[in-house]
């Protein structure tokens, strides 16, 4: 019964995520698409305007907003202002130990955005110089706002957006390992700080609990900021995953189309943020916009809540999973774009045009979409030679020439490297044992189970072998959804490395029968078995799909 009273609650998640895309929106004449030829024309008009600015903008985060546009115009990386941003960026990097200027967070998290999209390989050092300076600089009670000054003791719903951003995209590229606690305390500020009506204000009012109090200055920009953030701080933190059967019971005309989530589902990497209040905010943040929802003149700062606009959709859609090719939201503003774009390709607002513009640029593309997808590619990646081990003497040369490999031993942290960020040309771990030492510390213990359990959905067998490798070593019956889920690998020996590795677990040595190269049939009866095998242990257990 539990397990169905758990199902249902996914159902009616998934339909209060779902719901608020079939609310009226303002009538348009067209549908449009990143791919339409207006779109492209805007697009292009808007890129070619950046182009010809005879300067960038003083400030680190505009010359950053402007690389982050061109990028996503898909201009190459040797573009002058492109690298003109990276300047400033290096340069930003080198002095951020100095005192900086009291609405520095803005500058900082469009930098690190920047960086990762553009190359968080090369641009690595800057990144994590960066990336620190911003953890340090984060308030006590979660939020990022102004070092100094009226506002200096408040949290700054503005500024916090790019900090989370940055966090998410610096995570996602690997460019950073961001702390689970900054994440955590950032993402309850965001929930206590939301508005009775579901929307956000500019400096939040935090209450110090979870009863939302009235907040000031509630108005589109800042509320897309909030619950963009919000939907941001979910997925960096693994806290919610698109539910796959929210089409039950619906008639036809309200059924959703759904496509595979974009990242593979993974276990929550926190508990100390609860999953009822985060999607409480969820759904606040959704029935806002599904009653305030608008694009047009009387709005302030509309071309910068486009942005956040667009990011909040493009969130909402990996979580659910939903997916409307031509969204409403998406065809208001570019019939928006379309009517205020000026004849030398520019918008302008109250950012001023080359800020304005670039904003205008991401809505058009989807910036955060194509982040998205671009981050799923990092997710197990063998990147060629980062990370490798430099000692080699586990490497013997046998009696026939041949390179025999002696098990891979070590620290949990050098094979995560490995597997994560390095590449490895010269260790053929599809050969090699495993034998790996967990931190000692049990907060880090788990979260190096984490990461090696959210490899077993790697693209490149190896790295799933080597993940099944390592977490058969460390007899943990936690990892017996992970051995389940393996056993329907497309590789034979996945399969019996996961099928040994619940043998050994259950102390059933022959298992429920599953031989050497067994059919998808018998994968399928072998799953269902282990299933009802673990649920009789752990009734509450939740299973990858």
């Amino acid at each position: 019964m539990r397990r169905a009273d758990a199902h249902l609650r996914h159902i009616i998640w998934a339909l209060l995520v779902a719901l608020p895309l079939v609310v009226a929106y303002p009538p348009v004449a067209h549908a449009y698409t990143t791919e339409s030829p207006e779109v492209k024309a805007m697009v292009n008009k808007a890129l070619n305007y950046l182009e010809g600015q005879p300067e960038l903008p003083r400030r680190l985060g505009g010359k950053s907003l402007i690389g982050l546009a061109l990028v996503k115009g898909n201009r190459p990386q040797d573009h002058p202002k492109i690298q003109e941003a990276v300047r400033a960026c290096q340069k930003a990097a080198k002095e951020i130990q100095q005192k900086p200027r009291p609405d520095v967070l803005y500058d900082l998290g469009i930098a690190i955005i920047f960086l990762c999209e553009l190359d968080p390989e090369q641009y690595r050092t800057e990144i994590n110089s960066l990336m620190t300076a911003m953890i340090r600089w984060q308030k006590t009670f979660g939020g990022w706002g102004y070092l100094e000054g009226t506002y200096s003791d408040t949290g700054d719903t503005s500024m916090t957006q790019y900090a989370v951003l940055a966090m998410w995209t610096a995570d996602r590229t690997r460019a950073f390992e961001v702390p689970i606690d900054s994440a955590t305390k950032v993402c309850n500020w965001l929930i206590r700080t939301q508005d009775l009506s579901g929307g956000w204000g500019y400096q939040g009012e935090d209450p110090g609990s979870f009863q939302r109090v009235k907040q000031l200055d509630v108005q589109h920009s800042l509320s897309a900021a909030g619950v963009s953030s919000v939907y941001v701080c979910a997925d960096l933190l693994r806290l919610v995953q698109a539910t796959r059967n929210a089409n039950a019971g619906l008639p036809p005309a309200l059924r959703i189309v759904r496509k595979e989530s974009a990242r593979p589902s993974q276990g929550p990497l926190t508990d100390d943020v609860s999953r009822d209040r985060l999607r409480n905010s969820m759904a606040g943040g959704d029935q806002w916009f599904a009653k305030n929802f608008a694009i047009n003149n009387e709005l302030e700062w509309v071309y910068y809540y486009m942005y956040a606009l667009e990011r909040y959709q493009s969130f909402k859609e990996l979580t659910s999973g939903v997916e409307v090719p031509e969204p409403q939201w998406y065809n208001v503003g570019v019939e928006y774009l379309k009517k205020y774009q000026r004849k030398d390709g520019a918008w302008s607002g109250e950012g001023g045009p080359p800020i304005d513009t670039c904003f205008g640029i991401l809505f058009l593309t989807r910036g955060t979409q194509k982040s998205i997808a671009k981050a799923a590619a990092y997710d197990g990646r063998l990147r060629g030679g980062r990370g490798l081990p430099t000692n080699t003497a586990d490497v013997v040369i046998g009696e026939d020439g041949q390179i025999v490999k002696t098990p891979f031993q070590g620290q949990a942290e050098s094979l995560l490297s490995i597997l994560e960020a390095g590449g490895n040309d010269d260790i053929d771990l599809s050969t090699q044992e495993v034998q790996i030492q967990l931190s000692s510390d049990p907060k880090q213990r788990e979260r190096e189970l984490i990461r090696l359990r959210r490899l077993v959905k790697a693209d490149e067998y190896i790295v799933r072998l080597t993940a099944i490798k390592a977490l058969h070593t460390t007899r943990d019956l936690d990892n017996v959804p992970v051995f389940i889920f393996a056993l329907g690998d497309p590789d034979p020996r996945i399969v019996r490395r996961a099928r040994d590795s619940l043998r050994l677990l259950s102390r059933k040595i022959s298992g429920f029968g599953l031989n050497d190269d067994p059919s998808g049939g018998e994968k399928l009866n072998a799953i269902e078995n282990w299933k009802d095998w673990y649920l009789t242990i752990r009734p509450d257990a939740q299973f990858l799909n």
